[in-house]
C-alpha cells in the first residue's frame, strides 16, 4: 500500500473531523438560536446531536492517526455517512411540518457536505483495496 493512498485517507479523515467538531460545537453553544431558526420545538435535540457529533470528530481523528490504512474502518465511515444521508432524507421528506424552511435548507446542506465526505472515503477505500489487490 503507497502512501499516497493512506496519506489521503487521513487528510479526507481529519477534514471531515474538523467539520463534525466545529459543527458539533455550533450546535452545542448555539442550540437555542439553532432551534428556534430551524422550528424546532426543543433545543435538546440539537444539543444531543451536537455532542454525538464532537464524540464522532474524535473517532475519526483517533481512525485518521491510528488506522487510515485499513478499509474495514473506512467502510464503516462510509456506512455511517450513509445513514445520515438517508435520515436528511428521510426528515425533510417524512417530516417536513416538524421544521422551518430554513431548518429543512440547513438539514440538506449538512446531508450534501456528508455525501462529499462519504464520495471522498469510498475513493480512499478504493485507492486501499486496489493498492491491496495490487500487491497480492
Amino acid at each position: 500500500m503507497t502512501r499516497i493512498a493512506v496519506s489521503y485517507v487521513k487528510k479526507v479523515l481529519l477534514a471531515d473531523a474538523i467539520f463534525s467538531l466545529f459543527s458539533g460545537f455550533v450546535m452545542v453553544l448555539a442550540a437555542k438560536p439553532l432551534t428556534q431558526l430551524m422550528g424546532m420545538p426543543d433545543n435538546l435535540y440539537l444539543t444531543i446531536l451536537g455532542i454525538g457529533l464532537i464524540v464522532f470528530a474524535a473517532d475519526l481523528a483517533f481512525i485518521a492517526f491510528k488506522a487510515a490504512d485499513k478499509p474495514l474502518f473506512l467502510k464503516i465511515l462510509l456506512a455511517v455517512d450513509i445513514s445520515w444521508i438517508v435520515a436528511s432524507v428521510i426528515l425533510v421528506l417524512g417530516f417536513s411540518s416538524l421544521f422551518s424552511i430554513p431548518g429543512m435548507i440547513l438539514i440538506d446542506l449538512a446531508a450534501i457536505a456528508v455525501a462529499g465526505f462519504a464520495y471522498s472515503k469510498y475513493k480512499g477505500l478504493r485507492m486501499l483495496v486496489g493498492q491491496k489487490l495490487q500487491a497480492a
